[in-house]
């Protein structure tokens, strides 16, 4: 592997992508798109260990669904972006809620971005290098 793709994956090792969704292919499907892509991958599968974990973790993006078991993830990106210690992770609502009135609500919960399911995983590959490659 040339030398400049072998750092360019070992400085996306550093870079952290969480997962909050209560449907297992969706944390498998993003999930496998991340480490592919060399990112370390956190997992969560309801809303309160994806509150916890965030908070833990402290990842650099977020896909996270919105109707899930616990709290909602409306109120998970409110929570997140409300706290000085959390509010720079950017959150990607990914869900199969796609009208007008729920994307308004993800952005007033504080989202960084909405996505609506069904996704394809190169929109996921590129909006992921969008955010987290080193720019020049």
């Amino acid at each position: 592997m040339p030398a400049k793709l072998t750092w360019e994956k070992e400085e996306r090792m550093r870079k952290k992508i969480m997962v909050c969704d209560d449907d297992l292919h969706v944390i498998e499907t993003v999930g496998h798109v991340a480490r592919e892509e060399g990112f370390d991958v956190i997992t969560a599968e309801d809303s309160n260990q994806g509150l916890r974990l965030a908070r833990e973790q402290l990842p650099d993006v977020l896909f996270l669904d919105v109707m899930m078991g616990g709290t909602d993830g409306l109120e998970v990106c409110r929570e997140l972006k409300s706290n000085p210690a959390t509010r720079h992770i950017y959150v990607i609502l990914l869900t199969a809620m796609g009208q007008a009135s729920d994307v308004e609500k993800g952005y007033r919960a504080g989202a960084d971005e909405y996505m609506t399911k069904p996704y394809a995983p190169r929109s996921l590959r590129k909006k992921l290098h969008e955010l987290l490659d080193p720019h020049p």
